[in-house]
């Protein structure tokens, strides 16, 4: 059920066009990094701001430059397909 979120957040991107795109579906990338963020690291990582060991600032700078910069590269029918 996990991976059904992850999946919503990358189809519901309308330049993903069933798997045919000449630009990257970043929306629905930058979703599925979103979505991991919650999975990837544990609970006590975000309450104790363990983010700002690694260099951020603020939480929503980890979430774009961390987990979003992760997922924006990836090839969006690959993900799809481990999914």
């Amino acid at each position: 059920m996990a991976g059904q979120a992850a999946q919503a957040a990358l189809t519901n991107d309308v330049t993903l066009r069933e798997g045919w795109y000449d630009t990257p579906p970043t929306k629905g990338l930058r979703g599925v990094g979103r979505v991991y963020a919650g999975w990837g690291l544990s609970q006590p990582f975000y309450l104790q701001e363990l983010w700002r060991d690694i260099g951020y600032g603020a939480l929503a700078d980890f979430l774009v430059g961390f987990w979003e910069g992760f997922f924006l590269p990836k090839d969006a029918n690959n993900l799809l397909a481990m999914l």
